[in-house]
């Protein structure tokens, strides 16, 4: 028996081309903030690149202590150094006793024990410093921040990196008493466009009268009095009010004499034993508002009509 064999020259497999600069810059905008983040910490030469990318968040929060991108929680924190387990330390330089690390956890589920993600230097001992530097390594020094939601829980009165800027979609801002300084702060910080939404638990009503406000899509307002002779806007959504309240300040402002083309809409809370009786209710104001609507010549009155859960 005979075999033949043929022996053939073939070129060596095509190898990936690599990125071209362009096409790793389009690639890296639209990651999401932990990947971009990964892929830095291995190629350090993206570093620059990534920063003058715009970053693209879900959720964006800054607070006192903490920082909070999407469903990461980022802060500092302060743990001795092994002097100050000697009886004998001095007192006096008590502040050189500490360090400062940071830390970070999954807001969803998370772990018993945070994630530490390194110490800063000496010279980041002072916590304010420290905190301020974990704002710049994040999200500083960035041509633009986009944000489905940012969240307000204090007043913005520490320090933020120099030309941050945020285009958010809404601003929400419930259980905290925000004043007319805490806006103008948030002004200067703002993206160009308007807002969809601003949320808030109306506190103190001249802050209806800042730009933000007065400028933005829609104001919601949570579980709180309202007056409609004070809340002049275009489109009022109220939130978390009981039925007899909710109807009680949609008949107040349409007898404030909303102008045509202004909305009032609200939803209702209600627990599932209640969900039959509620929809027979629904279908009895749905006819209410239709009637006011005529009374009052076609300004548009409407009800929360998504679908409930």
């Amino acid at each position: 028996m005979f075999c033949n064999i043929f022996f053939k020259k073939v070129d060596p497999p095509e190898m990936p081309k690599m990125l071209t600069q362009l096409s790793s810059i389009c690639v890296l905008e639209y990651l999401s903030f932990d990947k971009r983040q990964y892929i830095v910490s291995q190629v350090s030469e993206f570093r620059t690149v990534e920063k003058s990318l715009p970053l693209h968040l879900d959720y964006l929060n800054i607070s006192v202590k903490k920082i909070q991108l999407n469903q990461d929680e980022y802060w500092t924190n302060r743990i001795p150094k092994p002097q100050d387990f000697n009886q004998n330390y001095p007192t006096e330089h008590l502040s050189n006793a500490w360090t400062v690390e940071i830390r970070k956890r999954p807001i969803e589920n998370p772990a018993p024990d945070s994630t530490v993600l390194g110490l800063l230097p000496p010279i980041y001992e002072n916590f304010q410093k420290a905190f301020g530097k974990l704002i710049f390594d994040l999200i500083g020094n960035r041509p633009m921040i986009y944000t489905k939601k940012l969240e307000i829980r204090s007043s913005w009165d520490y320090p933020l990196p120099a030309d941050l800027k945020i285009q958010a979609e809404i601003i929400e801002s419930r259980g905290f008493r925000l004043s007319l300084d805490d806006l103008d702060r948030i002004s200067k910080i703002l993206g160009p466009k308007s807002l969809q939404e601003f949320s808030t638990q109306l506190h103190f009503y001249p802050i209806l009268t800042h730009p933000i406000i007065q400028n933005s899509k829609k104001l919601v307002l949570c579980n709180r009095n309202f007056d409609p002779q004070r809340v002049n806007h275009r489109n009022i959504h109220l939130k978390d009010y009981d039925r007899e309240a909710l109807m009680n300040h949609m008949n107040a402002w349409i007898a404030n004499g909303p102008e045509v083309g202004m909305e009032f809409s609200g939803d209702i809370e209600v627990s599932d034993k209640n969900y039959w009786k509620l929809m027979e209710e629904e279908k009895l104001i749905k006819k209410m508002m239709y009637l006011k609507k005529l009374e009052t010549g076609g300004k548009r009155v409407k009800a929360d009509e998504r679908k409930k859960n």
